[in-house]
């Protein structure tokens, strides 16, 4: 196999993870990330990365390969003599959400530096065990009622920024910061938009990046950023619900930071386009779901498909843009993926 038809750098005997250029795939090219990964196998040596995800440098005389695995998403990083490889698959992300959690936090902390702060001053020392207590994002059918029925007369409340809003109130001081990024969440193809989302996932992971240098990373370092940040959102999505039912509405279904719900449209003090703040950014759509990660809307006419991974309907007609209002009623599953040492990329099930 030719591995140098590939993104790479040259071969080095040190070198660093971050410098190496990333050839990506999605699983619907998982027969040629595996068979990538079964020529390593074959011909390299597995090695053990350092705790902070990157390449040691004791196995720097042997050509080498080892795999990281996350959610949905795995990467296979190799040192040969042909170079040095990162290859990644994934689902697709949004075609405008390009951002990098690591590129997230660096902008973070440029943005913090111009406003005199030290971001150093937020780190924790306990971030392991400080992430284990952060909830997953609230993403709940509220009413099982409505599944596989179709209704009129549903709108969307969004919470703005809200894993930034919810920093912001628990650090004031930051509010400045955090006001001046999301009044250009918009700009650049929604560049820092992603930055304020991207972020937080960064922080509670692995691959945190140390803000003393911006390059080395330092796992966990922010999570108890991502704790107030994601655990708070769930308890003001909560409260929202509670608003919503005592006010005659019918929540149906939400997602991470808003709400869908059935009923006249709803306002309160709290409604604006601020941080900290929420508003509608969908209105009198017609809209139908199946789970809590299979939904569809109609807005002015346009059908808007959500489904979270790949589905057999992808395989039929793969712009879900084209998809018909009651399609997602012949979705028979979705795939997800684990790994196999032996194997690669397999789908379960």
């Amino acid at each position: 196999m030719n591995l140098t038809q590939y993104k790479h750098l040259p071969f080095k005997l040190t070198v660093n993870k971050k410098m190496i250029p990333i050839t990506y795939f999605t699983f619907k090219e998982v027969g040629a990330f595996n068979k990538i990964y079964l020529y390593c196998k074959k011909h390299f040596t597995l090695v053990k990365p350092t705790n902070s995800k990157g390449i040691s440098q004791k196995d720097r005389f042997c050509e080498r390969y080892f795999v990281l695995k996350g959610n949905e998403r795995f990467e296979l990083v190799v040192v040969c003599a042909d170079g040095c490889y990162r290859f990644v698959i994934r689902n697709p992300l949004a075609k405008d959400n390009i951002i990098s959690g690591t590129t997230a936090c660096r902008e973070i902390y440029k943005a913090a530096a111009k406003y005199g702060i030290d971001f150093n001053q937020y780190k924790t020392e306990d971030g392991k065990s400080i992430k284990e207590k952060i909830l997953s994002p609230h993403i709940e059918v509220l009413d099982t009622f409505f599944l596989g029925r179709v209704l009129n007369k549903v709108h969307h409340i969004d919470l703005n920024s809200s894993y930034a809003s919810r920093i912001c109130e628990y650090y004031p001081e930051l509010h400045p910061m955090y006001d001046e990024l999301y009044a250009k969440r918009k700009l650049n193809n929604g560049y820092y938009k992603h930055i304020l989302t991207n972020s937080i996932g960064c922080w509670q992971s692995e691959f945190c990046v140390d803000p003393s240098n911006g390059r080395t990373t330092k796992p966990y370092m922010f999570a108890n950023l991502s704790l107030i940040a994601i655990n708070g959102t769930r308890r003001l999505i909560e409260a929202m619900i509670q608003k919503l039912i005592a006010s005659g509405r019918r929540p149906l279904l939400s997602n991470t930071d808003g709400i869908w719900y059935y009923g006249n449209i709803y306002h309160d003090e709290k409604e604006g386009i601020g941080l900290g703040q929420w508003k509608h950014d969908h209105l009198n759509c017609q809209f139908l779901m199946e789970s809590k990660g299979i939904y569809q809307y109609v807005e002015n006419n346009v059908c808007n498909s959500v489904v979270r991974g790949i589905c057999n309907l992808d395989a039929i007609e793969p712009d879900r843009s084209k998809w018909k209002f009651g399609d997602i009623k012949l979705i028979k599953s979705i795939a997800t993926y684990s790994f196999d040492p032996e194997k690669g990329v397999i789908k379960n099930g």
